[in-house]
């Protein structure tokens, strides 16, 4: 029985979705604005505040070439949050279960929930 539920934990994600990991640190009219602007927009809205206290400049940061990355992040939190486990989440996104559960593992899912979950 032990063995069953250590395996099950494993592949069944335990929070809700994003949105209730984030809520209790922002007030709805941020997730009500964030709502209103495309993908785009926020995305270089962030990029545009994170450098605005280095005078605008975020040299040494290959954005280019990490965009891939970033978003394949993005989209494995995204798919968490919309699925219940490991498997769901992977045919959600079109990937094999290896794919999937390799870069689960290289964005550190599970740190991420569980950081802002404690926090």
């Amino acid at each position: 029985m032990l063995n069953q539920k250590s395996k099950l934990s494993k592949t069944t994600f335990h929070y809700k979705n994003l949105y209730n990991v984030l809520k209790s640190k922002y007030k709805d009219d941020v997730f009500a604005l964030l709502n209103s602007l495309s993908l785009e927009e926020i995305i270089a809205l962030k990029l545009e505040l994170s450098s605005k206290n280095i005078n605008n400049k975020l040299y040494g940061f290959t954005f280019w070439s990490n965009s891939t990355k970033i978003m394949k992040e993005a989209l494995i939190l995204y798919a968490v949050a919309a699925t219940k486990s490991k498997k769901e989440a992977a045919r959600f996104l079109g990937i094999s279960k290896k794919v999937f559960n390799d870069a689960y593992s290289q964005f550190e899912i599970d740190k991420y929930f569980s950081d802002r979950l404690d926090g």
